[in-house]
């Protein structure tokens, strides 16, 4: 009997020992995940505050390019008037050189036919001199508007190049304040070819080379870039490496655009992995 007792007391020990020792990996294995979750947590809460920050930094500087095409459009609109104003009072000035040269040409061909000595052929020839004094004043004035509408004709091309720049900038940084909020969700997948078809196209800012987060429960899964873009779906390629083990991509799954930056299409490598605002960063892999 007392062999069994000590049987049993031993047995009770060692169940003891074992569920103490599950117990103690259970709890370590908690803290660890409580660990990992802190860290991801961080990390989600910088990238989106770099994210706002970046957002806007956009913002500001659209205001700055916007102000910029403004001023631009108001001295380009400034310039064709003056260079209209010139060219019309070139045109005045034109016709009346060629009327005071066919009444010149007028003139002298009657001091031709009167006789020189007579008193009528002195007046006429008295007008004929102040008229090819005129014909000299127009010319030159006529040669001065000419150099001016070139002037003004370079200036009005220099400031509609500035202006179209200007405007470029405004829809450069227009872009990147649309993409930094660009979200929508999986319509379609294709496991055979790991390709994805997203609900954004290129009305809601997607555009080629853009790396999406693919979400489900908010938490982060995957991540697809972008390799077309139609009006109002895009299609996107699952990156590789980037899929969580043990998921699969579905239909219904959301994406977010991973960042505030213009993407360049012909770059091969994935970006760093960085968080959307509100969305815990995506482990690397």
């Amino acid at each position: 009997m007392a062999k069994l007792f000590l049987g049993l007391a031993i047995a009770i020990m060692l169940a003891t020992a074992v569920l103490g020792f599950l117990a103690k990996g259970n709890i370590d294995k908690l803290q660890s995940g409580v660990k990992e979750a802190k860290s991801n947590l961080a990390r989600a809460d910088a990238a989106a505050s770099k994210a706002k920050s970046d957002l806007e930094k956009s913002r500001e500087e659209l205001t700055a390019a916007a102000s910029k095409a403004d001023a631009a459009a108001a001295e380009a609109a400034a310039a064709t008037k003056a260079k209209n104003d010139a060219a019309t009072e070139l045109s005045e000035k034109t016709t009346l050189l060629e009327t005071k040269t066919a009444q010149l040409a007028a003139l002298e061909k009657r001091l031709n036919d009167m006789p020189s000595n007579g008193p009528t052929g002195e007046d006429v020839g008295v007008r004929i001199q102040q008229m090819q004094n005129d014909l000299a004043k127009l010319t030159t004035d006529n040669a001065e508007k000419t150099a001016m509408v070139d002037e003004l004709t370079r200036r009005t091309q220099e400031k509609e190049t500035q202006l179209a720049a200007a405007q470029s900038e405004v829809k450069r940084y227009q872009a990147n304040v649309t993409r930094s909020g660009l979200s929508g969700k999986i319509l379609a997948v294709d496991p055979a070819w790991n390709f994805v078809v997203l609900s954004v196209g290129d009305r809601q800012g997607a555009m080629v080379g853009g790396v999406m987060l693919v979400t489900r429960g908010g938490e982060p899964i995957a991540r697809a870039r972008i390799t077309s873009v139609e009006p109002a779906t895009s299609i996107a390629d699952v990156l590789p490496g980037s899929l969580r083990k043990g998921v699969t991509v579905q239909p219904g799954d959301g994406v977010v655009f991973e960042g505030t930056r213009t993407p360049r299409a012909n770059t091969l490598a994935a970006p760093a992995p960085a968080a959307a605002p509100g969305t815990p960063a995506l482990p690397a892999q």
